[in-house]
């Protein structure tokens, strides 16, 4: 196992590459990773599955066009998740699954939002009782001629998020 080459390893990043999702649950049964990273590589409901499946406390993802065959609910396989207090989430296909509805020990949450992504953000964060950073980069709709206004990041809406949110202490937002 690999775990047994390297008892030491905490944190997996794959990046621009073809991963199955059972060779990720392989890696995350012979470890005891605590950070997953996967970028540029091919997403799926299968991948969230495994890595749902781990212990972790640090999870970053990009959804990009590469996933963009993505369900809506990809995401779904997070709900409740026990140990997760780092979750981030780059979305770069043209719509962005659905977030779980409850990350009871999320502490904090980092959302970017590419240009072409539809992104309503009138309905999008989860419950977390525990969030205390919010971090926002959206740039959703500025590659589109007429953008839609539904579910746009406005000052009033990002005062409810922030209002939504009874721990939160820090809250970033870039290119609004």
């Amino acid at each position: 196992s690999l775990h047994k080459v390297m008892p030491r390893l905490r944190a997996v990043g794959l990046y621009c590459g073809y991963y199955t999702s059972k060779g990720v649950e392989a890696l995350i049964a012979t470890t005891k990773i605590e950070a997953y990273h996967q970028h540029d590589t091919y997403f799926t409901s299968a991948f969230c599955r495994a890595v749902a499946a781990a212990p972790l406390t640090t999870l970053s993802l990009t959804i990009d066009y590469m996933s963009a065959l993505h369900p809506p609910d990809a995401l779904s396989p997070l709900e409740g998740h026990p140990t997760l207090k780092h979750l981030s989430l780059r979305f770069e296909a043209d719509v962005a699954p659905e977030l779980p509805e409850r990350l009871p020990n999320l502490e904090t949450l980092s959302i970017a939002v590419g240009p072409r992504t539809q992104f309503n953000w009138d309905s999008v964060l989860p419950f977390c009782p525990s969030l205390k950073t919010l971090n926002i980069h959206d740039r959703c709709g500025d590659a589109f001629y007429e953008p839609s206004i539904f579910g746009a990041l406005t000052p009033r809406t990002l005062f409810q998020l922030m209002v939504d949110i009874s721990a939160l202490q820090t809250c970033h937002v870039t290119r609004v």
